[in-house]
């Protein structure tokens, strides 16, 4: 293993994700196999098919040309809380989707959805871009604090200093 990957680079939460999800997705495609009719195992392959297509050639150059935007035209210490509410914005509007869109509505059934999905998604997407907001706003003033004076000595990077103590 290359030094690289030793350091933490997120090789040891790629093996501990494929330990924890290797199981959990053969639970479902077993239990789906043995009990559900093959047409309706097919066609649950087909749709997953299609979900693999949409997301490689939608959905991943949209967040590639997103995050190259922000990084390309916004200020330095703004760049994290802007990508973590953008990508925040993006997974509560995917997973609010189907409740936005009134998608699995059964007819008569009105404690399905027992309330508005778009006052739960707009409250979602608020607390989101409060919080990316606030550590903005962390990161602008603590940063205009922590500025060196001209003469100063650079303090170095977080690492130097915890390896000089």
């Amino acid at each position: 293993m290359s030094d690289d990957l030793r350091e933490g680079s997120g090789a040891r939460g790629l093996w501990i994700g494929l330990a924890i999800g290797s199981p959990v997705i053969a639970y479902g495609v077993v239990g789906l196999a043995t009990a559900a009719p093959v047409g309706r195992t097919l066609a649950v392959g087909r749709w997953a098919a299609g979900l693999l297509v949409l997301h490689d050639a939608l959905v991943v150059p949209a967040v590639l040309a997103l995050v190259y935007a922000v990084r390309r035209w916004a200020p330095l210490r703004v760049r994290p809380p802007l990508v973590a509410g953008l990508l925040g914005t993006a997974l509560v509007l995917a997973l609010a989707a189907p409740g936005v869109l009134g998608l699995g509505n059964p007819s008569g059934n009105p404690t399905v959805h027992p309330f508005d999905t778009t006052v739960a998604t707009a409250a979602a997407l608020a607390l989101v871009w409060a919080t990316a907001a606030a550590w903005g706003a962390c990161a602008v003033w603590g940063g205009l604090s922590a500025r060196r004076r001209p003469g100063e000595a650079a303090r170095g990077t977080a690492r130097e200093r915890r390896r000089s103590r």
